[in-house]
């Protein structure tokens, strides 16, 4: 997005002068190097610019805004694929969660993908996460074990990570 309004594909807002401060650029075209290297942005580094995203939607970049709109949508067709592959009738209520520090940035990804769920004919229950990222490692563990993952099992894995983050996301 930011070379987009770079070179004026898309109006200047917010997010062009929030990373051209985080990469304290002298020229635009600089930021090619700032991510590409050497040394290239390890994937971590690319995902700590989403805060700066988040910032520029909140001060009302439309652009920046559509990232988080696109990214909803893209979440919401792999629910779809998924549940299309499980062969869920639509009219059959499917739950859905969410995790990740995505969810966290200023409430902007949750309502979008909540709205591009229900969109169509299929039919979700949204919630919030009942268990950390962590649990997934726990629960897979526990089931190449050959522990019965039971309601039982299920409650106990939550009780021990009660008040901890759901979103995994110190």
């Amino acid at each position: 997005m930011f070379s987009r309004m770079s070179d004026g594909r898309a109006p200047k807002g917010a997010l062009y002068d929030l990373i051209r401060e985080r990469f304290r650029l002298r020229a635009d075209l600089d930021v090619c190097a700032a991510v590409y290297g050497p040394p290239a942005l390890a994937r971590s580094e690319v995902a700590a610019l989403a805060p700066l995203a988040a910032q520029a939607a909140r001060a009302g970049d439309a652009a920046a805004h559509r990232l988080f709109e696109r990214a909803a949508q893209e979440l919401a067709a792999l629910v779809h694929a998924v549940r299309d592959q499980l062969v869920v009738p639509p009219q059959m209520p499917l739950p859905v969660s969410y995790s990740g520090g995505m969810f966290r940035l200023d409430g902007l990804l949750q309502p979008l993908f909540e709205a591009a769920l229900g969109a169509g004919e299929r039919r979700y229950e949204f919630s919030t996460p009942r268990l950390p990222p962590s649990a997934g490692a726990a629960l897979y563990a526990a089931k190449l074990a050959g522990a019965a993952l039971t309601p039982d099992f299920i409650a106990a894995l939550e009780r021990s990570f009660d008040g901890g983050d759901r979103m995994g996301v110190a």
